[in-house]
């Protein structure tokens, strides 16, 4: 599919899921039970990984070396690590949700709607439950990825709430009712 004309060419992508690729010019998209890399000047797609029993969605990490992904491998319907020189698999703990790099690759943070907040070292596969359960937005990695900040219902609505990886620590960013806060 041609992006920038709208027209199919023969290398026509029906994605199950799409996000981007780091620095914008492909996309990553879940197609036919393969994750793949598709150009988005071209349309030309690239096979990156195969999980042999489907697959659902993928984030590429910030410098496009591996996935994280949803699918079926190995007969397991979960979450994996994707090594994309390797084209080893590692399984992580998370069921299906939402998930964000950090700006340097080596965190993910992962959460459900209304679900615990995790955050996920994929160099040695630890995980830290951050909160058991947050709020309706999804959290975000501060550019430096030393913090995460992400939402709560605290004292009866959602507040912002920031995390240090440095130290673990939490604190609540702002009071009041939602869409009306101001500063802690």
């Amino acid at each position: 599919f041609d992006f920038e004309t709208g027209f199919a060419t023969s290398q026509t992508v029906d994605p199950v899921s799409v996000t981007w690729w780091p620095y914008g010019h492909s996309v990553l998209v879940c197609e036919q039970g393969d994750f793949r890399r598709v150009e988005l000047a071209t349309g030309e797609a690239q096979v990156l990984a195969r999980p042999d029993g489907g697959c659902l969605v993928a984030w590429a990490s910030p410098t496009g070396d591996r996935l994280a992904a949803f699918g079926i491998h190995q007969g397991w319907n979960g979450f994996w690590l994707v090594d994309l020189a390797t084209q080893s698999w590692r399984q992580l703990y998370a069921p299906y949700g939402e998930l964000i790099w950090s700006p340097d690759g080596r965190f993910l943070a992962h959460t459900r709607r209304n679900g615990p907040l995790v955050l996920l070292d994929t160099d040695d596969g630890s995980q830290t439950t951050i909160e058991p359960v947050v709020g309706q937005t999804l959290p975000d990695f501060s550019p430096d990825g030393s913090e995460l900040v992400y939402t709560l219902v605290a004292s009866g609505s959602e507040q912002i709430w920031r995390y240090r990886l440095v130290d673990g620590s939490r604190s609540q960013l702002t009071v009041g009712p939602a869409n009306r806060w101001g500063p802690q």
